[in-house]
């Protein structure tokens, strides 16, 4: 899920993380969950997580203001120290080509979050339900692990690398170049494959976005349920799930929901 340098700081993503981002943002929608219960049944698990959360109508910074010839359409920048991974704020600007989208500015911030997931299933559809807790900052993990368990460690370094993967999908500037002689589009984003971008009136120059804001914030909340999907052999987990009117409480042998039942696992997420 990370890599990590000579020290143990976070030093970057692995394609399990970039995987698990990208199957989530171009199916834009939380993916079919496990079903550890049986075909029908409802069951509850915890997952400890990353959240975005935007604020909108905020003044961008001077190194996103265009050039006399370039018209942005989209343009997401992050605000990243030296020391600091994953980078823990970014700017975000949009703008619709036609009267039917909106227009804005949102500097959106990643930090910690707590998830509870309700998982229901019957005849086959799935129903999930969750809320939401934001519970701090992330960790700079671009440093020694001084001060952390190991546990505490091992959960900050997974959560630089999902947080990292799911930001690095909504980066980039798209726009049109207007030259002399022709007008360009300019795509250096991956932004046209998310959920709030309106692909059937675009043309290459016709742009239409939704509810940005909201569309980031969902983004974080559907990759922290695909979490669900990882089977990783969880060790001493809890779950409790209801199958006609009956509740159990699975072991250690029986669970194999992964990441989130408990909050410190040693060795979960390694690869």
């Amino acid at each position: 899920m990370y890599l990590t340098g000579g020290w143990g700081y976070w030093a970057g993503v692995t394609p399990v993380a970039q995987k698990l981002a990208l199957s989530t943002f171009v199916g834009q929608k939380i993916p079919s969950l496990p079903q550890p219960c049986g075909s029908d049944c409802t069951y509850s698990v915890m997952v400890p997580s990353f959240a975005f959360r935007c604020q909108e109508g905020v003044e961008l910074p001077a190194s996103m203001q265009p050039n006399s010839s370039e018209e942005p359409f989209w343009n997401a920048t992050e605000l990243r120290g030296l020391s600091v991974a994953p980078a823990t704020s970014f700017y975000v600007y949009w703008k619709s080509s036609q009267a039917s989208g909106t227009n804005g500015t949102a500097l959106c911030n990643v930090g910690t979050a707590k998830y509870n997931f309700t998982v229901q299933t019957t005849n086959g559809q799935q129903v999930v339900a969750y809320n939401v807790t934001q519970t701090g900052d992330l960790v700079n993990t671009r440093q020694t692990a001084t001060g952390f368990s190991t546990e505490e460690w091992e959960m900050a370094l997974q959560l630089s690398s999902i947080a990292t993967a799911a930001q690095s999908l909504l980066m980039g500037i798209i726009s049109i170049h207007h030259g002399a002689s022709s007008s360009t589009p300019e795509y250096d984003s991956s932004i046209t494959s998310a959920a709030f971008f309106d692909p059937s009136l675009n043309s290459g120059s016709a742009f239409t976005w939704g509810d940005v804001p909201r569309g980031i914030e969902q983004l974080s909340h559907n990759i922290s349920a695909a979490i669900l999907t990882m089977d990783l052999g969880v060790e001493g987990s809890s779950c409790f799930v209801t199958k006609q009117d009956i509740i159990y409480q699975y072991d250690r042998l029986s669970l194999w929901l992964p990441y989130g039942v408990r909050v410190f696992n040693l060795g979960l997420f390694r690869f």
